[in-house]
This record gives structure tokens, C-alpha cells and sequence, in this order.
């Protein structure tokens, strides 16, 4: 009969694994990076083409390019949180081809970023108006993305389980309806 005072010897305890992302989400992070550098240094040589080709088939109609620029950044992103949330029904095959696509798509926008040293009506020249009114769509889209990462990540972290991706699409879409009614009733600056 063991004794009341001998310690029970006691192994550690298994550390829990720590939740890593997949690959593929590193890779279409890079890509996206890559894309966001390249679109934005090729934006000062192709910038204002790109835009007056916009501007021209959209024949300078404010709404459709203030949709077309919070499309822009609005869109990947909300369907990447979006992809997220219901991660488990994305076939595996596609996951690693809906990460790249988005970043790719999300990085582009860089394309509407002036430079350091310049301004958006150096940058675009004649197709200034038709930029600013793709950037206000462009900015009003990215602030309604970050909140609703900040509201899906502390749905993810406060309700853990708890946390349905209805109610985390649900979320997201309402978030991005704001910033696009934002995008579309922005006043111009």
C-alpha cells in the first residue's frame, strides 16, 4: 500500500498543438504581397491607362466606379473572411486555388495607391476624376474589411465553438453592405 506522503510521480502533460495555417495560405499571403508591389510600382508607368480604360467603358458613370473601386479591395477580402468561415466546404483541392485568386485579386489594388512621392492627380494625370472616384469606393471598402476581420476574429476567439460561420457570414455580409453604401454615398473629397 503506497504511503499518503510519497508523491505521486506525475508526467507532464501534453502540450495542446498549436492551430498553424495550411501551406497554400502562405503562399497566396506572399502572392498577394508580391502582387501588391508589383501592381503599385507598374501603377506609376500603366496607372493612368488602366484607369481611363476603366473610366471609358464605364463611361465615367460616378456609381458604377465607386462600385468598381470598393469591388476592388472590398470584394477578395470579404470573400476571403467569407472562405474562412466556411472553410469546411470548400473542397480541399480548391482551398489553395480560392487563397491565391483572392490575394492575387486583393494585392491588384495597390494599383490605386499614389506613390511616396506623388500625388493622385500626378500619378493618374488626365484620368484623375475617374481615380478619385475609384479611390473613394477603394477606401471606403477597405476600413468595413477590417472591422469585419476584428468582428470575426473576436467571434472565433470569445465563442470558440460557439461560433457559427452563419453568424460570422452574417456578420461579415452586413459589415460589407456598410462599407459599400459607404462607397456609394461617400461624399467626394
Amino acid at each position: 500500500m503506497p504511503s499518503t506522503t510519497d508523491p505521486m510521480p506525475t508526467e507532464p502533460r501534453p502540450r495542446a498543438p498549436r492551430p498553424t495555417a495550411p501551406p497554400y495560405v502562405t503562399r497566396a499571403l506572399v502572392a498577394g504581397a508580391i502582387a501588391a508591389v508589383s501592381t503599385g510600382l507598374a501603377g506609376a508607368y500603366i496607372g493612368e491607362d488602366v484607369v481611363t480604360t476603366i473610366g471609358n467603358a464605364t463611361n465615367h458613370h460616378e456609381p458604377t466606379l465607386r462600385l468598381l473601386g470598393w469591388s476592388w479591395i472590398g470584394l477578395p477580402l470579404l470573400l476571403a473572411l467569407w472562405t474562412t468561415a466556411v472553410h469546411e466546404r470548400i473542397r480541399p483541392a480548391a482551398r489553395p486555388v480560392v487563397a491565391l485568386a483572392l490575394a492575387i485579386w486583393a494585392g491588384s489594388s495597390a494599383l490605386l495607391i499614389p506613390g511616396r512621392r506623388s500625388s493622385l492627380e500626378q500619378r493618374f494625370g488626365t484620368a484623375y476624376p475617374d481615380a478619385r472616384v475609384l479611390g473613394v469606393g477603394w477606401g471606403a471598402g477597405l476600413p468595413s474589411i477590417f472591422l469585419i476581420a476584428a468582428v470575426t476574429v473576436a467571434a472565433i476567439l470569445l465563442l470558440r465553438q460557439r461560433a457559427t460561420p452563419r453568424i460570422l457570414t452574417a456578420a461579415a455580409a452586413l459589415l460589407g453592405l456598410a462599407g459599400l453604401i459607404t462607397a456609394l454615398l461617400a461624399p467626394l473629397p
